[in-house]
């Protein structure tokens, strides 16, 4: 995906230019992809709004046809992963997902931290406000879907 998206002369922008400038970078970016509304040239003039609908569209893929994986909670979710997959073999699993889950990201940057409530935090937030929402609703899926995995210790989880 990033071949595509990826565009060296962005790197220079600051996060004040890429929070204002829609040339610059994609609003909701998750929403527009579970949601199927692409983010395109013409897009970079009108802005291409998302609706409600559009976020509860996402919403319901999300919820229906994906299985959250976190962050911050990677452990747990690699190993519902392992579950699900049904790979019986842990250690291989685990080699295999730590070449992605523990290792530096070849495209992760370090940034300055944005306080919440500043100007530029309050840009941000505006441009991704479903995006947010979004997040927030993965995470209540991430405890739901956890309650599958309890109730299922023989393979699949009943996520299909």
């Amino acid at each position: 995906w990033e071949k595509r998206t990826y565009d060296p002369e962005k790197l220079a922008a600051s996060l004040e230019e890429y929070a204002t400038d829609r040339t610059k970078h994609v609003d909701n970016w998750m929403t527009r992809l579970l949601a199927n509304k692409r983010f395109n040239a013409q897009c970079a003039k009108d802005g291409c709004p998302l609706t409600d609908a559009d976020y509860e569209f996402a919403r319901t893929v999300l919820k229906r046809k994906c299985m959250v994986m976190l962050l911050d909670k990677m452990d747990e979710s690699l190993d519902r992963l392992l579950k699900y997959t049904g790979w019986s073999d842990r250690l291989k699993g685990e080699a295999c997902l730590d070449l992605f889950a523990h290792k530096k990201p070849s495209n992760k940057n370090d940034h300055d931290v944005v306080e919440p409530g500043s100007e530029i935090y309050e840009k941000l937030r505006k441009i991704n406000q479903y995006d947010i929402m979004l997040y927030w609703h993965a995470r209540e899926i991430f405890k739901e879907q956890g309650q599958l995995f309890e109730r299922d210790t023989a393979g699949s989880a009943g996520m299909a």
